[in-house]
């Protein structure tokens, strides 16, 4: 990426939990993860003349199970997860944290929602 190309694009992500497949510039740097209007968007530094690559995001909601290890959790339990009831099995995905966003729903419930990216 050159810096005269760069600028920075925003990508729409689903508000529950889910993987999500998303095509991007190569080399697109993300910047942050947040809520505008009750949308979950993600925010890239991308050179809008490269190339694309597919890139891969889990949103994961708080209090769900889920099959995501951080390279922080390689140190303390390799190749194993847990969830929410203290279950655990082999990981499935590693991945890079992103960040954490808070999303009121229709009827005052508030989703909180973790993006990662799997690397």
């Amino acid at each position: 990426m050159t810096k005269d190309n760069l600028t920075v694009w925003k990508f729409n992500l689903p508000n529950y939990h889910t993987e999500i497949h998303i095509s991007m510039p190569s080399g697109a740097r993300i910047l942050s993860v947040g809520n505008q209007r009750g949308q979950l968007v993600l925010w890239a530094l991308v050179d809008p003349n490269a190339g694309t690559s597919m890139r891969k995001f889990m949103v994961c909601e708080t209090g769900r199970g889920t099959h995501i290890l951080t390279f922080a959790d390689l140190a303390s339990s390799p190749k194993m997860w847990y969830d929410h009831e203290g279950r655990f099995g082999e990981f499935s995905y590693l991945s890079r944290y992103i960040g954490t966003v808070q999303i009121e729903h229709s009827g005052g419930s508030l989703y909180v929602l973790h993006v990662f990216e799997v690397l």
